[in-house]
């Protein structure tokens, strides 16, 4: 699991990434794992996006 500031790394290099596959799968399934979302679940890589974002702001 990545705590807050991993988290927080990690969706900035996304934000900054050209395209959704210049971040390693396994990435975003960490990422997604430490959020509670399942990766797996989304076909749609903005919408995964979003919910990542989300569930990042209610981070504590």
């Amino acid at each position: 699991m990545l705590n807050r500031n991993e988290v927080m790394e990690l969706i900035a290099r996304i934000e900054a990434a050209s395209n959704w596959d210049d971040i390693e799968t396994a990435e975003y399934e960490r990422l997604c794992e430490s959020l509670g979302l399942d990766y797996h679940d989304y076909d749609d890589p903005d919408r995964l996006f979003e919910d990542i974002k989300e569930a990042a702001e209610k981070l504590s």
